[in-house]
């Protein structure tokens, strides 16, 4: 009989994982918003969903984001789009705890939902972080972090969930809404307008706006759900966790434009100096196409290489073109042979196609490049029409 009792016991646990805990009538579905942080990968915010059941003392979050350092590869496959991320569940207070350290603001959104639909929620996130269940393939723009919150409460809800788009005053493209959160880091915002080509410059729907924490917290705030033939808000009540201390940002004056307009003056006093005595500058024409061409490299890597479908289709090769990583070096040397007066010739045009592609919207670049593309230009014209001129 003891031992009966014992193998009783030990079988306890297994039996209550192997059934769903039923929540309480007292039970919360939330969508938690988090502010942007100082780091690179905080840079656009977080979203988790929230769970808190009083009666059974439940308050856990659900978010999605996490990866593991220790895979095999680790930098390789996350700059090639292969890394898996993973689906993860922590305390609430600890959740909290963790954004007030880094002094990330925290807001709340309590879904008006009814009970089904709650455990529906609560089943799911528990069914999806378990080991065989919480690896998902990341994508920036249509599966991460916040787009999750977004199609979680969407595929449990249907069609009765309505996210409204009234409340956008003009239409964005996700390059436009990217930009709009890179405000404050302009070299970052450059960095990622040239890694990024065509695919994300259509205009986004207000769903697609989710692919944003600040745009999941102002889409839910505008949603309705049907009731009774009835339209509700899809919130019954909000409110801020944590609000930061807020600290003064000071704007940098190296700001790309600032440092490529003045690059495009001593390049175009070089220019004329050449002009004047007949001369070419053999290390700025180095200089320049060796520049081009590595970007024009990592450009393609990251085109042809990954699977990053943001990073396809990017038109900046037209300036950022990689074969001038190779005739940088035949510039070095005083009299390059004839062909290189015709390769000049080549990137030249592609620089006016680049224009008339942004001018028709087929693709748009960052207006911080256009001192550096000018600057690029006129030292593509010089050499054209008398750099590399016989005399």
């Amino acid at each position: 009989m003891q031992k009966l009792l014992v193998f009783i016991i030990l079988l306890f646990p297994v039996l209550g994982k192997a059934q769903q805990l039923k929540l309480s009538d007292k039970a919360e579905v939330s969508i938690l918003t988090v502010g942007p942080g100082a780091a690179l990968d905080a840079l656009f915010g977080h979203n988790a969903i929230r769970i808190n059941d009083p009666v059974w003392g439940i308050d856990a979050t659900y978010g999605y984001g996490s990866f593991d350092f220790s895979t095999p590869n680790f930098y390789l496959k996350f700059t090639r789009g292969k890394l898996m991320y993973e689906a993860a569940k922590i305390d609430f207070n600890r959740f909290v705890q963790g954004y007030q350290y880094e002094n990330r603001w925290i807001y709340e959104q309590v879904l008006d939902l009814d009970a089904l639909n709650k455990q529906e929620i609560y089943d799911f996130v528990e069914w999806n972080i378990l080991p065989e269940n919480k690896k998902y393939k990341y994508d920036f723009f249509f599966d991460n972090c916040a787009t999750k919150m977004r199609d979680i409460v969407h595929d449990v809800v249907g069609a009765d969930l309505i996210f409204s788009g009234d409340y956008l005053t003009e239409k964005r493209s996700f390059r436009d809404l990217l930009r709009e959160m890179n405000g404050a880091m302009p070299w970052i915002s450059l960095g990622m307008d040239i890694a990024l080509g065509a695919p994300i410059d259509p205009k986004a729907t207000p769903e697609e706006h989710m692919f944003l924490p600040n745009y999941v917290l102002s889409g839910f705030e505008n949603a309705t759900v049907m009731k009774n033939g009835i339209d509700r808000p899809a919130i019954k009540s909000e409110r801020m966790i944590f609000q930061p201390v807020e600290k003064e940002t000071k704007k940098g004056l190296l700001r790309p434009i600032v440092v490529f307009s003045v690059l495009m003056l001593m390049v175009l006093g070089l220019t004329f100096r050449d002009y004047k005595n007949k001369s070419r500058s053999k290390y700025l024409d180095f200089i320049i196409f060796l520049i081009t061409g590595i970007v024009g490299v990592l450009v393609i890597l990251l085109w042809t290489a990954t699977e990053h479908d943001g990073m396809r289709n990017n038109l900046n090769v037209l300036w950022a073109f990689a074969p001038n990583l190779v005739v940088a070096f035949y510039l070095l040397k005083t009299n390059p042979p004839k062909w290189v007066r015709s390769y000049a010739r080549l990137t030249f045009i592609l620089l006016i196609m680049m224009v008339l592609i942004w001018t028709v919207g087929v693709q748009v670049y960052s207006t911080a490049l256009i001192p550096f593309v000018l600057l690029v230009g006129l030292r593509y014209f010089f050499l054209w029409q008398k750099g590399l001129a016989k005399p």
